[in-house]
């Protein structure tokens, strides 16, 4: 995992809250939570909690009849160029409609627009110039689409999907180049196979 991760872990027992720690390193987070789950050791239902969050560290949490347990693995997010979401000015919700109140935040090796979580597109070309077409998964949404990117964990270590609302004409017609780049290649390399 990279060296930059960064977990959150926050612990309730019978209403009590045991910690809620932020911004801890690994072996900070691994030190206080093994602390506090040694104290527990005699109570079987709350120690096997501890112990199934333990297997998956930083990616699960449990909550069970009166306590909670949760370790959240991440990045760090780093402001970026402000931009407007066009979500932001179509969209249906209750949120300010202002021009640039948005972000590309840095997140792992990713873009990011802070209001909808979409990867910058320039990085989902390069992405699929690096990776090929197979990197993009189709959704049962029209406007969006998933990531496939095992590296990628989850949101916070970097984009794990596109909101086609930040498709400019500019990468619109890049994107459709590279397709057909990748067909032409394809095709030649029928050829080549063919011809040996």
């Amino acid at each position: 995992m990279a060296n930059d991760v960064l977990y959150d872990v926050e612990i309730s027992i019978r209403g009590i809250s045991i910690i809620n720690a932020k911004k801890l390193s690994e072996d900070q987070a691994r030190s206080v939570y093994r602390e506090i789950m040694d104290n527990y050791e005699d109570d079987q239902e709350i120690y096997s909690t501890f112990e199934e969050v333990l297997k998956n560290f930083g990616f699960m949490s449990a909550s069970r009849n009166d306590h909670s347990i949760q370790v959240n693995a991440y990045r760090p997010y780093i402001k970026g160029e402000k931009q407007t979401c066009p979500e932001r000015m179509s969209g249906g919700g209750p949120w300010d409609r202002e021009e640039n109140l948005d972000t590309w935040d840095k997140v792992g090796d990713d873009r990011v627009c802070s209001f909808c979580g979409s990867i910058h597109p320039d990085d989902l070309l390069n992405l699929v110039k690096e990776k090929g077409l197979g990197v993009i998964e189709g959704s049962t949404k029209s406007y969006k689409w998933y990531l496939r990117r095992p590296e990628v964990r989850n949101a916070g270590f970097g984009a794990i999907k596109f909101y086609k609302w930040h498709a400019t004409e500019k990468f619109i017609n890049k994107f459709t180049q590279l397709v057909k780049n990748r067909d032409k290649d394809e095709k030649e390399d029928e050829e080549n196979k063919t011809q040996i």
